[in-house]
C-alpha cells in the first residue's frame, strides 16, 4: 500500500501548516515549553526572548523592588496581532515575524531605554536566521496612559490569582514587602493585549473566570469574546474588526484585505 502523499495532499498540508504558523498565535502552554533564544544584551536589560513557530515573545521582568517599568513601543515591523504591554512588574512584547522584515521595539525602563532590533533574513535552504540585540538609546519616555494602566492592573490581579507568581528578597531588605516570608505577589510574567482587557472582562466578568480572561487577552482563540454584529475576529487575534468592501466602506480606518475579504483597520 502506498502511503506517500499526492502533490495535492502535500500542497494542502503545506498550506495548512503555513496558516497555523502565521495566523494562529501560540498560546500560553506553547510558550511555557519554548526555549529562550539568544539576544545580545538581553540579560543585562533583564529580559528574555522566545521564538515559537513564526512568533516572537519578549519579557522583561522585575528582579527586585527598585525595578521600574515605563513603556514598550513598537517602532518598526508591527502587525495587527502585535501585543505590547506594560505592568508595574514588567514589559512584554508578542508579535509575528516575517522573513526579511525587521522589527524594532523600544523598551523604556526607569533609568534607561533600549531598542530591541530583530532581524530575520532568509538563510540557507530558505530557512530564516534569527539575529537580535538590545541597544541602549537616549530617548524620552512617552506620557503615561492612566486608563490603559488601570486596565492592565486588573489583568495583573488575575495573573497573580492564577499563577501565584512571587518575587522574594534573597539578599538585603525590601521595605515595601509586607509578606512575613519576604515575598510578594507580582505579575512579571504577564503578557497580552491591553486593548482586549475591556472586552475580555465583559466576556469573563467573575473572579473565578480569571484564567479565561487571561487567555482571552492573550489571543487564545478558544476564549475569544463575541463580536458585535457586522464584526469578526481577524489577524490571529481576538480583537473584533468591522467587515468592509466597495459597498460597505469603513466609517473609521482603511479597508484592509484579509482572507479574501476586507476589514477596517
Amino acid at each position: 500500500m502506498d502511503f506517500e502523499l499526492s502533490d495535492e495532499q502535500q500542497m494542502f498540508r503545506d498550506t495548512l501548516r503555513s496558516f497555523v504558523e502565521k495566523e494562529i498565535m501560540p498560546v500560553a502552554s506553547e510558550w511555557a515549553a519554548s526555549d529562550e533564544a539568544f539576544v545580545r544584551g538581553s540579560t543585562a536589560a533583564g529580559c528574555s526572548t522566545q521564538i515559537e513557530r513564526e512568533w516572537l515573545r519578549v519579557q522583561c521582568r522585575r528582579r527586585d523592588a527598585a525595578d521600574r517599568f515605563v513603556a514598550v513601543q513598537v517602532r518598526e515591523g508591527g502587525a495587527p496581532a502585535t501585543m505590547a504591554l506594560r505592568s508595574a512588574d514588567g514589559l512584554s512584547l508578542v508579535t509575528p515575524m516575517t522573513i526579511g522584515a525587521p522589527i524594532t521595539a523600544r523598551f523604556f525602563f526607569k533609568k534607561a531605554a533600549h531598542d530591541l532590533e530583530v532581524r530575520w533574513p532568509e538563510g540557507e535552504g530558505g530557512k530564516p536566521k534569527f539575529a537580535a540585540a538590545f541597544v541602549k538609546v537616549d530617548a524620552a519616555a512617552p506620557p503615561a496612559d492612566a486608563a490603559l494602566a488601570a486596565a492592565v492592573d486588573g489583568l495583573c490581579a488575575c495573573h497573580k490569582q492564577v499563577h501565584k507568581e512571587n518575587l522574594c528578597a534573597l539578599k538585603g531588605s525590601l521595605d515595601d514587602y509586607d509578606d512575613v516570608d519576604g515575598c510578594e505577589r507580582v505579575c512579571s510574567g504577564l503578557w497580552g493585549d491591553p486593548a482586549l482587557v475591556a472586552a475580555c472582562t465583559a466576556a469573563y466578568p467573575k473572579d473565578t473566570d480569571c484564567a479565561a480572561r487571561l487567555a482571552c487577552a492573550q489571543n487564545d482563540p478558544l476564549f475569544a469574546p463575541t463580536c458585535p454584529e457586522g464584526q469578526f475576529h481577524a489577524f490571529a487575534g481576538n480583537a473584533c474588526f468591522a467587515a468592509c468592501d466597495d459597498e460597505r466602506p469603513c466609517a473609521v480606518g482603511a479597508c484592509t484585505p484579509w482572507q479574501g475579504g476586507g476589514v477596517c483597520l
